[in-house]
């Protein structure tokens, strides 16, 4: 009687078939999911169920490219907890890719190194997909058109593509300067913009890219001492802010 493959019990099986092709040195599973006979979704089964897929990859010297998807409504979210699945299968590579494309079809996609463990992270291309006839053939075929580099993190990089999050970032940043700039060098509680975020509908994630790439270096955390019980502020920092008699530590938030 037929049936599926089913890795936790086949593998045996198919490694003495590879044996017959002493150069094989890439296998492609698409989708990674299929290679695990658990629950994708448990991080346990399934590790214990691409655990022969990484024993046959070792045994045959080859390296194992698994394809998969990003979950869907997570725009926004860190790339790798964006995964399809559990945790484990971002978890057990040692290289994360992810690719993209924005609303525009035409327009251009990214492929950006969303996690590596033996190099850096972030940074990326972007690319077009282009139909072209097959030299020496007559039909068409599907290629490759590799564009600029890009660099910033995995995150950033996808997000850029998505209309929706580039307006959240803005919103956040009118957000921190109408929060931030009437307060002088007094600086707001951080408690208290997290307060406001939330009644502004901003995800606080949102609020601190805000802070970190649009509005890099006119924005200061320190920490304060005295009546204040050591809470963090965030001060705008331009020529209009002079001292006060605010005491604060040295530490950045």
């Amino acid at each position: 009687m037929k049936r599926a493959f089913d890795p936790a019990y086949d593998m045996p099986d198919l490694l003495d078939a590879m044996q017959a092709f002493p150069e094989l040195r890439l296998m492609m599973i698409d989708p990674l999911v299929s290679a695990s006979a658990g629950d994708s979704h448990k991080n346990a089964e399934t590790r214990r169920g691409l655990q022969p897929v990484i024993d046959l990859a070792s045994e045959l010297g080859a390296a194992v490219l698994g394809i998969t998807h990003f979950t869907k409504n997570t725009q926004g979210k860190d790339p790798l907890e964006r995964v399809n699945g559990t945790l484990a299968y971002g978890a057990l590579a040692r290289i994360v890719h992810g690719a993209a494309k924005s609303e525009d079809e035409d327009g251009p996609r990214r492929f950006v190194r969303v996690k590596s463990n033996i190099g850096p992270q972030g940074g990326g291309f972007e690319y077009l997909l282009r139909q072209d006839r097959v030299p020496g053939y007559d039909f068409p075929a599907q290629r490759v058109t590799w564009g600029r580099q890009l660099t910033g993190s995995a995150r950033d990089l996808l997000e850029e593509l998505n209309p929706q999050g580039h307006s959240e970032r803005i919103k956040a940043t009118v957000f921190l300067e109408q929060q931030l700039k009437p307060a002088g060098n007094a600086g707001v509680p951080v408690k208290a913009l997290k307060a406001a975020a939330e009644a502004h509908s901003l995800s606080w994630r949102t609020v601190e890219r805000a802070k970190a790439t649009g509005l890099a270096g006119k924005i200061d955390a320190k920490k304060t001492s005295g009546t204040d019980h050591g809470q963090w502020h965030w001060i705008w920092l331009n020529d209009e802010v002079s001292e006060g008699p605010v005491d604060y530590e040295a530490s950045r938030n």
